[in-house]
């Protein structure tokens, strides 16, 4: 499958899960909607503001430095927090349509009528660990952001995967896999949670032709996660 056609295969499923994409949205909202049209400072929100330089410092130092890479490329290095709650409310609607779409694409046909997909993104985003996490104003955006390139980057180690041959999928699976990882640490066990889970799909859905590759693909899915924590580990 070319990029095209993974493009126009997400377009497709769109379509077909208008319903569960309703949801997801409905759900955002009614969980984050509030963020945008009231603004309270949270527990390190007024420390950013007072010395915003000195809490950059601080994420590089624990190896965080994807959050401040984040800030950069969308201009947040000073925070706006009207800026942050509307960037944030999309993202978590970006990433839980990506990840519905990234378990339906890994299943294959066997899935095409699957209806719920919504469930996994609805219950993730509104959980109260990430209800509690989006709640510090500072990081909403590059967290929720950071879900988002966790599932991309998943999809790019899986296209590499299936085709064998995808120099360039493998590269940016790593680079999306480093950024993640350097966003947040607790989004290195859900990367790995995520990866067992997409194989184990795969499994159960192609389990003839997995069965030929159980070893080739357990190895791939391993070498590419210790090359995304050593890079991010090297640059930290």
């Amino acid at each position: 499958m070319t990029v095209r056609e993974q493009f126009d295969d997400f377009v497709r499923f769109c379509k077909k899960n208008k319903v569960s994409i309703g949801i997801v949205v409905l759900m955002t909202f009614l969980t984050y909607g509030f963020m945008l049209f009231n603004f309270s400072f949270s527990i390190d929100t007024e420390d950013i503001v007072v010395r915003q330089i000195d809490f950059y410092d601080g994420w590089i130092g624990i190896n965080r430095y994807g959050l401040v890479f984040t800030k950069w490329i969308f201009g947040m290095l000073n925070i706006v927090p009207g800026y942050a709650s509307i960037l944030m409310v999309l993202s978590t609607i970006g990433y839980g349509i990506i990840w519905m779409y990234f378990f339906y694409w890994i299943g294959g046909p066997k899935q095409d009528n699957l209806k719920c997909n919504w469930i996994f993104s609805v219950l993730f985003l509104s959980s109260v660990p990430v209800l509690e996490l989006v709640n510090f104003q500072c990081l909403s955006f590059e967290v929720a952001f950071a879900m988002l390139l966790c599932a991309v980057a998943l999809i790019f180690e899986w296209r590499w995967i299936i085709k064998g041959d995808g120099k360039c999928e493998l590269f940016l699976a790593i680079i999306m896999g480093v950024w993640c990882f350097a966003s947040y640490q607790a989004f290195v066990p859900l990367y790995i949670s995520a990866s067992l889970i997409a194989f184990l799909i795969q499994y159960q859905n192609n389990r003839k032709e997995i069965e030929k590759k159980v070893i080739s693909i357990s190895l791939k899915l391993f070498v590419i996660f210790v090359i995304d924590y050593i890079v991010y580990n090297v640059l930290g």
